[in-house]
């Protein structure tokens, strides 16, 4: 029995659509993917393991990681609620796609085209390609920026380079889907190992992190909250992951009788609800990651402007200066108690800054070679905030 003539025997013509489903969904792959009908759960379960991956890369976009950024940066942990939420949501929306494409044979396309008029089916058409191609648009400058930022190619190369990679997929998907799966999962792994050991050098606390879950009603009166929650949550409505899933799940040859689909849905659903959990996981940390860099590099902007604003203000008394430096200095002690992603650069820089204050502060010369034989950069610190209060009390 060939291809269409199993879907015309399995589908026909059912209740709710209005055409018989004379094609299958990604034709070439359909059913191309072997499910043991005997064995135990694990072992069928393995068979499943795949098109939560594909759909999981949907969230991993430019927007989705600047998103993150933004509001990690400037709202530390608040969000971490919103996006808890946006994961449940991604992962209600992923399951009714399994259960809809198993139960009805049809992906989202093909249920659309049958269940509506020809007028309406275009509308959506149109209206899905136009939200598709916004998607991927951020995907493909996202691209060309970063090969940009890591190898200098021009944006325009980069932007070639980005379109090629759709020539690569078309190979894989000729090759056999479980390809095209493997390719991606490898692609996620690197992700997750760079985010692994992102937070282990960033040791976020992991009482912020659980808190940062629990709801605030700060997220409603704060706009630019609000405005990010929004954000966040919207991000997670994307039709193209829909539309993907519908198909993808159908390359699945499980059983066509209720029992077979029922276990089908079963084990589909666990592996899109768990590939939701673990982009909990790298957003989540991802956000604190990117809130403790922000921090780290603007705090040192910062003390690097009010050195030399120091520097440069030749009318300041000097009691005020010498107050002045100590406040910057005990601002970069505690800086040095944050868990920063590059403890060394920070300790330069602290050594700098001291080196720098006591270079232009009226310090006598046995105090200075005392204070610069100090090998530790805190030691450092502390013993020159004790000589600017001491002379600034004098």
């Amino acid at each position: 029995m060939s291809v269409s003539d199993s879907v015309r025997s399995d589908t026909g013509k059912q209740d709710g659509f209005n055409c018989k489903l004379e094609t299958p969904s990604l034709a070439e792959s359909f059913r191309s993917i072997r499910v043991p009908g005997s064995g135990g759960i694990l072992r069928r379960f393995l068979a499943f393991i795949g098109p939560g991956f594909l759909v999981s890369v949907g969230y991993m976009d430019p927007g989705n990681w600047a998103m993150s950024i933004a509001g990690g940066s400037e709202f530390g942990y608040t969000l971490l609620s919103a996006v808890l939420l946006s994961s449940l949501m991604a992962i209600l929306l992923q399951s009714l796609c399994v259960r809809f494409s198993i139960a009805t044979g049809r992906d989202l396309a093909q249920a659309c085209r049958d269940s509506y008029s020809r007028p309406v089916a275009l509308v959506l058409w149109v209206l899905a390609e136009l939200a598709i191609i916004a998607t991927d648009l951020a995907e493909v400058i996202g691209t060309a920026i970063g090969l940009q930022l890591l190898f200098g190619l021009p944006l325009v190369w980069g932007v070639g380079v980005a379109a090629l990679d759709v020539f690569l997929i078309l190979y894989l998907q000729n090759k056999g889907f479980r390809w095209i799966e493997a390719f991606v999962v490898a692609m996620i792994l690197v992700i997750a190992i760079c985010f692994a050991g992102q937070i282990f050098l960033a040791q976020p606390a992991v009482s912020g992190v659980v808190a940062g879950f629990w709801p605030s009603l700060e997220i409603v009166q704060d706009q630019r909250l609000l405005f990010l929650a929004l954000g966040i949550l919207g991000a997670t409505v994307m039709p193209h992951n829909l539309y993907l899933h519908t198909g993808i799940v159908q390359t699945r040859a499980y059983g066509r009788n209720e029992a077979g689909k029922r276990d089908a849905i079963r084990l589909a659903s666990l592996d899109s609800t768990i590939n939701a959990d673990g982009l909990v996981g790298i957003t989540s940390r991802g956000r604190q990651r990117f809130r403790i860099v922000s921090r780290s590099v603007q705090a040192n902007q910062l003390t690097v402007a009010e050195v030399e604003l120091l520097a440069n203000e030749a009318s300041q008394p000097l009691p005020e200066k010498y107050q002045a430096a100590a406040d910057i200095l005990r601002g970069l002690l505690d800086q040095l108690d944050q868990p920063f992603i590059n403890m060394e650069k920070r300790y330069e820089d602290a050594s700098w800054v001291g080196s720098r204050l006591a270079e232009l502060l009226p310090i006598r010369l046995e105090q200075k070679q005392y204070f610069l034989q100090l090998d530790d950069p805190i030691q450092r610190l502390e013993r020159l905030i004790v000589l600017l209060e001491d002379l600034e009390m004098r």
